[in-house]
């Protein structure tokens, strides 16, 4: 067995192997019933509306993490109608969107790392990239590799995005459509990604007027992928546009008024530090470690023995983690880690190109070793054939070792969904049991929310979740919208108002038409026309 045969493929079958463990880890909690909130069970409602075809829209929160969508709706809602019903408990779909999501980042993962050898780095390199990735993504759970909320859906695509460019830069332009649909995926999952994704693309104009100058640019080559990877592009670009003109603007619309109202801009030192920080996940100490040690690598060795192909991917990082920033800066509310995870990938990334370096001197030093140690007498062609089968063996027990490894380590891993203790099933349940709510399909029920509660909007998004899958119909009034989507808007008239609320220090029911849950009084009024008071 030679080990040239399969050692370029090493990392791919090492993230691979890894995927699977987390899928097994997966599997004894698919049976179970997870109930989605917030975001989660908005995403979910996109979900269920794009295996109806019906929705061209994302998702986007009150706090500007827009998700466009709806590519990733799309699949997850294709994963849904694939897989058998049955293996999945009644009025749960989340762990049908989980499989969509491990399918596409193991897919994605790989696609990264098998772009990454045909950019040439070294197969030692590609594998440092894969352990460094897995460590920094750590400390999010195994769950985060399954999760399809938008920040967790960009981490393995915008490593794949990075690779793709810098190959498309420098003359494989076969790289183009992955490039493309990785930029797409980025784009549809978080909006906000355009700060950074812009000036990338900007880079690999300059990486091509780079190859113009040498000649190398407009050859038949170019042709094909460049046509596939403008097609993916605009067919991404088009859904949105599309949307906006349906909806009245849309999202679109809702983005550019969120950035026209926007004032905020926070001191950049506090900002660059927690950004930083945050890239170095499970490490985050609140000073930028890996940055720095990436940095005196750099400053001490790279500059000098680091190629081309390196510095390159070196820069583009440095422009994924500038645009990254600019958004730090103009975040409003308070900056929380999970912005930066798209950055976990990119920081591994960094930290493997400056390391590179360390490990090649000793590589030859290696060389220089064996043969001072060789046998000075000549031995035949089929003795040395021989000796290099037989030292092939401790390469291919390492192998395995690795693989097997990260397969443990996957399914060792904690894959089930976080969640806490409001299941807003049950709260539907003490609804329909002590006050007058009807389970009536006909029957259109408003979720009212007052401004000063609007903490409680997840609970909010998850009974109605519950509700629409229990085929009753539940609706919102204004300005809520920028969280359900237009389509959950009420119509003139409704049966019936489910008005939440904190449940105050001492409960005093304000009529026999309202139950306690958790930490939340919930009402229900049949007067409708005197609900437009509330909100």
């Amino acid at each position: 067995m030679k080990p040239e045969r399969w050692k370029p493929y090493l990392s791919e079958f090492g993230w691979l192997a890894y995927m699977l463990g987390l899928l097994l880890a997966l599997l004894p909690d698919m049976g179970s019933s997870f109930e989605e909130m917030g975001d989660i069970a908005l995403i979910a409602r996109q979900v269920h509306m794009a295996s109806e075809w019906d929705v061209l829209r994302g998702a986007y929160s009150r706090l500007g993490f827009f998700h466009i969508g709806p590519i990733s709706f799309y699949w997850m809602a294709l994963v849904d109608y694939i897989l058998p019903s049955q293996w999945f408990a009644e009025y749960s779909h989340y762990y049908q969107s989980t499989i969509a999501v491990w399918v596409a980042n193991a897919a994605m993962g790989m696609a990264a790392l098998s772009s990454a050898r045909k950019l040439g780095l070294s197969s030692f390199t590609r594998v440092l990239l894969l352990l460094f990735c897995i460590i920094l993504i750590w400390h999010q759970g195994g769950h985060v590799l399954f999760s399809p909320w938008g920040p967790h859906l960009t981490i393995l695509p915008v490593l794949w995005f990075a690779i793709n460019l810098i190959r498309s830069g420098q003359g494989d332009f076969w790289a183009l459509p992955g490039l493309a649909f990785s930029a797409i995926w980025i784009l549809h999952s978080h909006a906000g990604s355009l700060i950074f994704l812009g000036p990338a693309l900007i880079y690999l104009i300059y990486l091509w007027f780079e190859l113009h100058k040498r000649g190398k640019l407009f050859q038949s080559s170019l042709v094909w992928p460049l046509v596939a990877g403008f097609m993916i592009l605009t067919a991404g670009i088009a859904i949105p546009i599309y949307e906006a003109v349906l909806n009245d603007g849309g999202n679109l619309k809702a983005i550019l008024i969120y950035l026209s109202e926007n004032t905020t801009w926070r001191k950049p030192g506090k900002a660059l530090i927690f950004m930083l920080s945050a890239m170095d996940g499970p490490f985050r100490i609140g000073f930028p470690l890996f940055s720095l040690l990436s940095l005196g690598l750099y400053l001490s060795i790279g500059r000098k023995t680091l190629g081309k192909t390196e510095k390159r991917l070196l820069a583009l990082s440095l422009i994924l983690i500038a645009g990254s920033f600019y958004g730090a800066l103009r975040t409003p509310g308070m900056l929380v880690p999970h912005l930066f995870d798209h950055l976990l990938t990119i920081n591994a990334l960094i930290l493997v190109i400056n390391l590179s370096p360390l490990w090649h001197p000793e590589r030859q030093w290696l060389s220089r070793l064996k043969k001072k140690l060789a046998p000075t007498t000549n031995s035949s062609a089929e003795e040395q054939e021989s000796e290099f089968e037989t030292s092939s063996w401790p390469v291919v027990f390492g192998v395995v070792a690795l693989l097997g490894g990260l397969l443990l380590t996957g399914s060792l891993r904690d894959a089930s969904a976080p969640s806490g203790n409001f299941r807003p099933s049950e709260l539907l349940a003490l609804l329909i049991e002590e006050t007058d709510l009807e389970s009536n399909p006909d029957a259109i029920y408003r979720i009212g929310l007052k401004k000063e509660h609007l903490a409680h909007w997840p609970g909010a998004a998850g009974l109605m979740l519950q509700m629409e899958r229990r085929d009753l119909r539940a609706c919102i009034d204004p300005p809520y919208q920028i969280l359900f989507g237009p389509e959950a808007l009420c119509p003139g008239r409704v049966n019936g108002t489910i008005l939440i609320e904190p449940a105050p220090e001492k409960p005093k029911m304000k009529h026999g038409n309202a139950v306690l849950y958790r930490d939340i009084e919930v009402q229900f009024q049949t007067a409708p026309e005197q609900d437009g008071k509330n909100q």
